[in-house]
């Protein structure tokens, strides 16, 4: 019995190492040229993508529209920032952000807070915006910049839309030639 097994191992072994294992593939890389994406971007001759540059972020992000804040020395009021109205000159939009407050029941805080008039609170100006009434648009932040009558606006500018064809660089599997 213990002599059949040994043959039998013996005939195995021998089976497999008489096979040879080939591989016809070989992994190779490969360069495509695309067009960029909606997040590449060009500002001061620099490619940014803006979804993960530090230097970019969205302008809600920036005026920090629609977060809530308690007014100081003022009980009861909460306030936020809103887009208001804007006006395009050339290439440069100017923002109106308006404050806009909710004055708390002091009686019964769980009521729902009424709304005060808005208020205008400061303009900015933003470069390249193509989308002026949103406001989850991306873009940088920059140096003021200066109407005819010298008066400062604090500046973003969203760039301009890359057009430079982008390398995709992948790996793939090919066949090995002879």
């Amino acid at each position: 019995m213990n002599r059949i097994i040994l043959i039998l191992i013996i005939a195995a072994s021998l089976k497999v190492s008489g096979q040879t294992i080939t591989n016809k593939n070989e992994t190779i890389t490969v360069t495509n040229w695309v067009k960029p994406g909606p997040y590449l971007r060009v500002l001061d001759s620099v490619t940014y993508n803006v979804a993960y540059s530090k230097k970019w972020a969205k302008f809600e992000t920036w005026e920090r529209l629609g977060i809530e804040s308690l007014d100081p020395g003022e009980g009861w009021t909460k306030s936020h920032f809103v887009l208001g109205n804007y006006q395009v000159i050339g290439n440069v939009t100017f923002i109106t952000i308006m404050k806009q407050q909710m004055q708390y029941n002091r009686d019964n805080p769980g009521d729902f807070p009424q709304p005060l008039p808005a208020q205008d609170d400061h303009v900015v100006a933003v470069l390249h915006c193509e989308d002026p009434h949103k406001s989850n648009f991306f873009c940088a932040r920059t140096k003021d910049v200066l109407d005819a009558k010298g008066v400062a606006f604090r500046a973003y500018d969203c760039g301009i839309q890359s057009t430079n064809l982008v390398p995709e660089i992948k790996r793939v599997k090919a066949i090995k030639p002879n």
